[in-house]
């Protein structure tokens, strides 16, 4: 038995306002049960995941599996594996997601058809606060497990797709050989050691911690996706940052561990633990429109961008192994004029082609080509005092400086259409970040004039991605496509085409 194959009776509204607990704790009685159906067991166990905030669901949602995978097994006879209960409550996390979309399309209506009776003036307004929480909530945890490409699990192995790729390695291969590692090079405690899943796609991240206070982050890369000598030079440039006084997470262990589960193979990589407060979605009020932290944010990249040119004037023989920019996008690349004329869009294939023609012109100097972190997202970075802890840096590429700013300010844009009431204004973030990024390392006026471009080639390779989803799906009928991810498609293409996605003049410099 499997779990997708499997249904079973499901409460739906699974969270802390329709549960008591007796006084000890121990046993837990649920009511209202208006939306009980029936279907996949993981779907209340998203449900559960989605409903806590983000640093409870972190520390916690693991050891709720496990007593979960651990209970059902005592019950079942053909319970599924944990790795399979696993990666089916990740691609569960769609329902929550498909929520928060539906609800934030248009939360003050919602509201307002459930509260028209009520003799309450707070009524709305609580009402509001709790759905546009919930949506931020719902979203977040779907974008920490990356529950949109979760069913590249099931198509693993196909060749030639955007979502082929390989299972998580099994806990038991990868956990022993992982504590004789931290044994052996830093001498902690391996059988002490607790491991927390923190996202799962292509690489696979946990935190680990022991019961001494150590704790530490582990990458774990499968083969097909990351080579020995690209990761090297990323802990190459990682290591000369720390020296240079660039905040990143820094590697911990001197090497690359192999590991080796179900006839394929891992690479593994410690890194520091990051610390300081975390950027959401929730809180981008605060992110968005504080004027010194967004500025600060401008100025690490600046300093960043200095040292990766020192760095790669210093040592070439790493530099060189990461990846240029097309080749990290190359799925999309090679076949982005192709998808856009198989699906009749003629003027994005026409500004798509300028855009690449554009590209394939622009100048390759020490100036404005080099080393970038390629994806410095709110989910990649924390604020703490004056400074930033940057990690994830797995699309770490060769190529415009410019696109990394290209990368935040687009996610900006994203954000402020995706979040209602937003007090964002992007203009002044915008003018922010480039002020900050212009006291380490002035721009030109003509890259100040690329920044537009790179964002619409950000959003370009968005939209292919849901369009290259779509058009795959018609070619292999085996690829799961989550239900809602048509509607998602089609809600980026509007705000393309309405120009929601369109920056605003850009500020006086």
């Amino acid at each position: 038995a499997t779990v997708r194959s499997e249904t079973t009776l499901l409460h739906m509204d699974v969270r802390s306002a329709n549960m008591f607990t007796d006084s000890t704790g121990e046993e837990v009685i649920w009511f209202d049960w208006q939306n009980s159906c029936r279907g996949p067991p993981t779907l209340d166990l998203a449900y559960l995941a989605a409903c806590m905030d983000a640093n409870t669901r972190r520390s916690s949602m693991e050891g709720v599996l496990l007593a979960y995978h651990a209970e059902l097994s005592s019950l079942v006879p053909m319970a599924p594996s944990y790795g399979d209960l696993r990666s089916h409550y990740r691609a569960a996390l769609v329902w929550p997601l498909v929520w928060s979309t539906l609800t934030l399309a248009g939360p003050e209506e919602l509201i307002a058809g459930f509260v028209k009776d009520s003799s309450d003036p707070g009524a709305f307004q609580r009402g509001l606060d709790f759905v546009v929480g919930s949506a931020a909530r719902y979203l977040l945890a779907a974008m920490d497990e990356e529950s949109l490409v979760a069913f590249h699990h099931y198509s693993a192995g196909r060749k030639g797709t955007l979502f082929h790729g390989v299972g998580e390695p099994a806990s038991s291969d990868m956990h022993g050989s992982v504590r004789n590692w931290l044994e052996n090079e830093l001498g902690v405690k391996g059988s002490t050691v607790r491991f927390t899943t923190l996202k799962t796609s292509q690489n696979f991240t946990y935190r680990l911690e022991d019961e001494g206070g150590w704790k530490g982050i582990l990458r774990v890369s499968p083969t097909v996706h990351a080579t020995r000598e690209e990761i090297e030079a990323e802990l190459a440039l990682l290591r000369y940052l720390k020296q240079e006084a660039v905040s990143v997470c820094e590697p911990q262990i001197s090497g690359i561990l192999k590991l080796s589960s179900g006839g394929q193979s891992y690479l593994a990589t410690l890194y520091r633990m990051a610390s300081g407060k975390e950027l959401t979605m929730g809180n981008m009020d605060w992110w968005g429109r504080d004027e010194g932290l967004v500025e600060r944010w401008g100025a690490w990249l600046g300093r960043f961008h200095n040292t990766s040119l020192s760095f790669a004037k210093a040592h070439p023989e790493y530099a060189d192994r990461r990846p240029a920019w097309y080749e990290v996008h190359q799925r999309l690349l090679a076949r982005g004029l192709e998808i856009y004329r198989i699906h009749n869009k003629e003027k994005a294939r026409a500004e798509y082609a300028q855009l690449m023609d554009w590209l394939g012109g622009l100048p390759e100097d020490d100036q404005t080509y080099g080393l970038l972190h390629g994806d410095l997202n709110i989910s990649n970075l924390f604020s703490e005092d004056k400074t930033f802890h940057v990690f994830d840096w797995d699309q770490c590429q060769r190529g415009w400086y410019v696109y990394d700013l290209a990368v935040v300010l687009k996610m900006v844009l994203f954000l402020s259409v995706m979040i209602p009431n937003s007090t964002v204004v992007y203009r002044d973030f915008e003018a922010a970040l480039l002020r900050g990024y212009a006291s380490q390392r002035p721009l030109a006026r003509d890259q100040f004039d690329w920044i537009p471009r790179f964002i619409s080639v950000r959003i370009h390779f968005y939209n292919l991605f849901c369009i290259l989803a779509l058009h795959e799906k018609e070619e292999h009928s085996d690829i799961v496509l989550p239900d809602f991810f048509p509607s998602l498609a089609a809600r980026v293409e509007e705000a393309i085409k309405s120009g929601k996605l369109t920056p605003p003049p850009k500020p006086l410099h």
